[in-house]
């Protein structure tokens, strides 16, 4: 059996703008780290699905993007019983267009 570790990062927030620095500051070390000691870290992502995940407006779906950690990330989709359109939930989940049916 394998020993983790698990750090809880703070969450991503824009504001105050000096709160937002000091978290990213804190992700960005805790990134580097990782990568210096052999990339053995899983990343967990919290994404609400009611919301817009492109990482262009995401800041957690941007931290991945940035850090190239898809490949070591699982993906949470939080307060699915919050869509509206079905079609939304199975286009995050296949990354792709749902079919219409």
């Amino acid at each position: 059996v394998p020993n983790i570790d698990l750090v809880d990062l703070p969450g991503l927030t824009a504001v105050p703008p000096e709160k937002a620095a000091q978290v990213s500051n804190i992700i960005n070390r805790e990134v580097r780290s990782n990568a210096r000691g052999g990339k053995n870290d899983l990343f967990l992502l919290l994404v609400p699905a009611s919301g817009d995940v492109r990482p262009s407006t995401n800041a957690a779906m941007r931290l991945l993007t940035e850090h190239s950690l898809h490949d070591r990330a699982i993906g949470v989709f939080t307060k699915a019983d919050h869509v509206v359109d079905a079609c939304t939930l199975v286009t995050l989940v296949k990354q792709r267009e749902a079919q219409a049916s």
